[in-house]
């Protein structure tokens, strides 16, 4: 009598999308690489932010997608925190940080 692991294992060879899985495995690799460059950006402007940088932030808060444009008033490491105006944003939250012109 056969296993249902040898009975399902009959099924493998058959590949309906042939090429399918490689081109979605390919494809994950890639949209892995954008975020890790993405991620890179923002910490790096992270890192350049002074106190009272005029900023534009994007950010993911309570299921939506808010921005906000203000003052750095405390980049808080420790916390992973950015202070703009009176928004405290996690940083895993950001999706987009740009500086403004000066006031």
């Amino acid at each position: 009598m056969q296993s249902r692991v040898d009975r399902a294992s009959q099924f493998l060879p058959f590949d309906a999308l042939k090429g399918f899985h490689e081109m979605l495995e390919l494809q994950e690799k890639r949209n892995l690489l954008e975020q890790e460059k993405t991620y890179q950006n923002l910490e790096n402007i992270l890192l350049s932010l002074r106190k009272d940088d005029k900023v534009k932030v994007a950010y993911y808060y309570d299921l939506e997608y808010l921005e906000t444009i203000g003052l750095v008033k405390e980049v808080n490491y420790k916390k992973k925190t950015l202070l703009v105006s009176r928004s405290e944003i996690p940083f895993q939250d950001i999706v987009l940080i740009e500086r403004k012109n000066s006031i």
